[in-house]
């Protein structure tokens, strides 16, 4: 027997009984208390990626911003005209590889660097055809009202390159330089992933030398990277 304050005994099996049964409702309480903290958290982790998730709407597919570099190749039409023989010559050819590379100075408007331009054939005394190359070399301006349309030009430097690669004969061989003017216009027929566009363009070019001038167009295919 135990005995309690105040004379009381009480038997060693009832205090047994009385701290085991204390000792398993605090364990009960412990148990509930985690379980109701461990659904708190499970609820709030659901909750968090719901938030975290929600889109953010910027009005249009892209951002341009940064770096943008273009490539072209195409078809082309050009006339020269010479002030000392009162004549004019006008022909296709193969729009030679354009190359861009700049920055864009807002989400939509781009200032490049950019070289492109045009050429034909013609025929020398001897029947040998050789290549006329109208070049554009100059600083231009490219704006995208839309992800779709684009337009752009500016002024630069422009060569009149007569048989650059030699196929005609020599007396038809000359270089000229001068003041060139380029306007371009285009549309983006794809947009694949989120930094490219293949689009679809025409040049048109118009360029002054001291005895002569030119007026040329040309239409490319395109890629551009953003």
């Amino acid at each position: 027997m135990m005995e309690l304050g105040g004379g009381t005994e009480v038997a060693p099996g009832l205090v047994m009984q009385i701290t085991t049964t204390a000792v398993v409702r605090t364990g009960a309480l412990v148990v509930t208390a985690l379980v109701l903290l461990t659904a708190s958290a499970d609820a709030r982790a659901d909750d968090g990626p719901a938030e975290e998730a929600a889109p953010v709407t910027t009005g249009s597919d892209y951002v341009r911003h940064g770096f943008t570099m273009e490539l072209g190749l195409g078809i082309s039409e050009t006339a020269v005209g010479s002030d000392t023989q009162g004549r004019e010559h006008t022909g296709l050819g193969i729009a030679p590889l354009s190359l861009g590379m700049g920055g864009f100075l807002t989400p939509r408007l781009a200032l490049m660097g950019r070289a492109a331009g045009s050429s034909y054939l013609r025929d020398d005394a001897r029947g040998h055809s050789y290549d006329t190359v109208n070049a554009f070399y100059g600083a231009t301006l490219q704006y995208w009202p839309t992800d779709r349309f684009y337009f752009g030009g500016g002024p630069g430097l422009a060569l009149l390159v007569s048989d650059p690669y030699g196929w005609g004969a020599k007396d038809v061989r000359f270089i000229e330089a001068g003041f060139g003017l380029n306007a371009r216009v285009g549309f983006a027929f794809a947009l694949p992933g989120d930094h490219n566009a293949l689009t679809l363009g025409i040049d048109a070019f118009g360029s002054r030398f001291e005895k002569s001038s030119t007026v040329a167009t040309a239409l490319n295919l395109g890629w551009q990277f953003f």
